[in-house]
């Protein structure tokens, strides 16, 4: 038995978000996260919720994670649901893009206004994947 397959339903949606959410990195461990995933996609996109659309929840988390892949992995199941949390997701990213534009004017280090671009950037394509599973054009 994998380390992986004795995950709480938490932690199994924080490795898919992490990024290296794939059989290759994962081994066997991944089908079976998958598998718990897909037997229960509501439990698992309820977690998703509280840990992104929750209070307190920032905009920052849209750039040093991935939470398109867990909302791909579900929303033949959800579909529904997957679009309203996309387009929520959607309009967060928008909001913490405008908060962006004032941090970057605000910094005067160039390498912070580098970082803030880079995460621009990766933001940019959230949003786009967000709007995408939102079934927004």
């Amino acid at each position: 038995m994998s380390s992986l397959e004795t995950l709480t339903p938490e932690q199994c949606v924080d490795v898919i978000v992490s990024g290296n959410f794939t059989a290759s990195a994962l081994g066997p461990g991944y089908q079976s996260v998958l598998d718990r995933v897909r037997a229960d996609p509501a439990r698992y996109l309820a977690i998703f919720e509280r840990k992104f659309l929750g209070p307190g929840q920032g905009g920052s988390a849209l750039v040093t994670l991935n939470p398109e892949h867990f909302l791909r992995l579900i929303r033949g199941q959800l579909p529904e649901r997957v679009a309203r949390v996309a387009r929520q997701l959607t309009r967060g990213a928008r909001a913490f893009a405008h908060q962006q534009v004032r941090d970057i004017a605000a910094v005067e280090s160039v390498a912070e206004q580098d970082e803030l671009l880079r995460q621009r950037r990766l933001l940019a394509s959230r949003h786009a994947a967000f709007k995408d599973l939102a079934g927004v054009k």
